[in-house]
């Protein structure tokens, strides 16, 4: 008899669906990613996390589908971040990041 019988063999894993609003795992609350390195953090995490508790292949389907909302926004941040940079005056103001922290 399998040591394996109450273990999934194999699975397209759905993490738009996962990322979507935010989830619980292990304990901790996770946020939707805002960014694209925040995305690729969440993501390497609920891999590990979902991985580890089957037996066989784990496939995240699409995943450049994905990920475009994520890189999308961050093109966006950095852009806004750099225009401010380049149109702040030289009196060293530093209030003009667009609502978002120094480093995202």
């Amino acid at each position: 008899m399998s040591a394996r019988r109450d273990t999934m063999n194999c699975c397209l894993f759905d993490v738009k669906h996962v990322l979507k609003d935010g989830f619980e795992m292990g304990n901790l609350w996770y946020n939707e990613p805002k960014t694209l390195n925040v995305a690729f953090d969440v993501i390497g995490d609920i891999v590990l996390s979902a991985a580890s508790q089957q037996y066989g292949g784990f496939t995240v389907p699409s995943v450049d589908l994905l990920l475009e909302p994520y890189a999308e926004r961050s093109y966006k941040m950095l852009t806004e971040k750099i225009q401010c940079a380049r149109s702040r005056s030289g009196d060293g103001r530093k209030s003009c990041h667009g609502g978002y922290p120094e480093r995202f």
